[in-house]
């Protein structure tokens, strides 16, 4: 799945609404969902999008995961410790993402590089900026969360929150690293966490 604004679609207008993602996403994943068990993982804004394009399956007869993955994210209903930074200037934007340590300073340094991501960038963070979770039945399938040990961008407690937003098992670990520990040299520890809740997954609604 490729959303518009990105790689061979950058020329397009990225999503900056929550339920046109999930919408866009459901319809493009549906035929693989018909045939296969299938799990979300989801990280930092990814998180948001797992569960809610896991609410929006519930609310239609139609396939559900076996499991939900969700990394580097405070439970929905909690604020965002940052600060809206979608409308920031363009130098006030490349400060943060240098704060952030999650781009790599051969992308900052670049200007035509920037010029390609800051799109769908500003596209996702005012979707994040603007998320406010609704009521929703929570989830019957199992739910980890994952975190960093040295994220600022959710505490313990607050992935620890998560745990209301299943029936099923609820399973939580931290990891060393930051907020994009997943992705940095921690990545092989995440991807061994992502195996143990997937190891047994039975069939598709189960």
């Amino acid at each position: 799945m490729q959303p518009p604004g990105r790689e061979d679609r950058l020329a397009e207008v990225p999503f900056h609404r929550m339920d046109d993602l999930i919408g866009g996403l459901i319809q493009t994943l549906l035929p693989w969902m018909q045939e296969l068990p299938f799990a979300f993982f989801g990280h930092s804004l990814g998180a948001i999008v797992a569960l809610e394009a896991s609410r929006a399956l519930a609310r239609h007869p139609l396939p559900q995961p076996v499991h939900v993955i969700v990394s580097a994210r405070a439970a929905p209903h909690l604020p965002l410790r940052r600060e809206p930074v979608a409308g920031l200037s363009r130098g006030g934007l490349e400060r943060w993402l240098r704060r952030m340590n999650g781009t790599p300073d051969a992308v900052l340094q670049s200007r035509e590089m920037m010029d390609m991501i800051l799109p769908s960038l500003r596209a996702d963070l005012d979707m994040d900026d603007k998320y406010r979770p609704r009521a929703a039945p929570p989830l019957r399938c199992p739910l980890t969360v994952l975190g960093g040990l040295g994220d600022d961008e959710a505490t313990p407690e607050e992935l620890q929150a998560w745990s209301t937003y299943t029936t099923g098992k609820f399973t939580f670990r931290l990891i060393e690293g930051g907020h994009f520990f997943a992705f940095n040299h921690a990545q092989s520890a995440a991807l061994a966490a992502v195996a143990d809740a997937l190891t047994g997954v039975g069939k598709i609604g189960m």
